[in-house]
């Protein structure tokens, strides 16, 4: 009965052993992950500071524009007239050109030119619209995801905790038999070496 009671202090007590690194494992993730968090929140207010800034040099720009519109206007009216005479002597010097080509002026293989750059481009565009819009899905994906690891950290921590609790007040009664049982072996051994002539 004795061997089994030291047998069975020996399995509670790697059971024991394991809790421990198991808490001790626990805590550690639990600290990175709340150093993560931490860095995050750091990036994001970050990111807000660079927000408003950007949002009041967006108002002194829309402000500014306000203010020039109306010189706008009237130099589009000069650029108009600019521009009709412009494209009269470009049809005059370009016509031997044109008519090499087979187009009516040299504005129109213009456009064709710009037209497959302007797909192009447009193509460039939609592709950095779309990776915007996954980096910040992935931005918002990862924040949301650094809580509930969190939280099955310390609901584990709080479980192993209890469970080393439970562990050590079993240690501690089964220190108090091992010392009992101690004291009755130690009376045996006496009263069996008294018995001996």
């Amino acid at each position: 009965a004795e061997v089994r009671d030291l047998q069975k202090r020996q399995r509670e007590h790697g059971q024991e052993m394991e809790l421990g690194n198991e808490l001790s494992r626990l805590k550690s993730k639990k600290e990175y992950a709340t150093k993560d968090q931490d860095v995050s929140k750091e990036k994001i207010g970050g990111i807000r500071r660079q927000l408003k800034v950007q949002a009041r040099e967006r108002e002194s720009i829309l402000k500014s524009q306000r203010l020039l519109t109306p010189a706008i206007v009237s130099r589009a009216a000069v650029i108009e007239t600019l521009v009709a005479k412009i494209e009269a002597v470009e049809d005059e010097m370009f016509a031997d050109f044109s008519k090499r080509l087979g187009v009516s002026d040299i504005r129109e293989f213009e456009k064709k030119q710009q037209g497959s750059m302007a797909k192009k481009a447009e193509m460039r565009r939609a592709l950095r619209e779309h990776r915007a819009e996954v980096e910040a899905q992935l931005s918002y994906e990862k924040s949301r995801a650094l809580d509930e690891p969190i939280k099955k950290v310390e609901a584990a921590q709080k479980k192993t905790e209890q469970r080393l609790k439970k562990l050590l007040k079993t240690r501690e009664s089964m220190s108090v038999k091992v010392e009992e049982t101690e004291a009755l072996m130690s009376q045996a051994q006496e009263k069996l070496a008294e018995s001996k002539p």
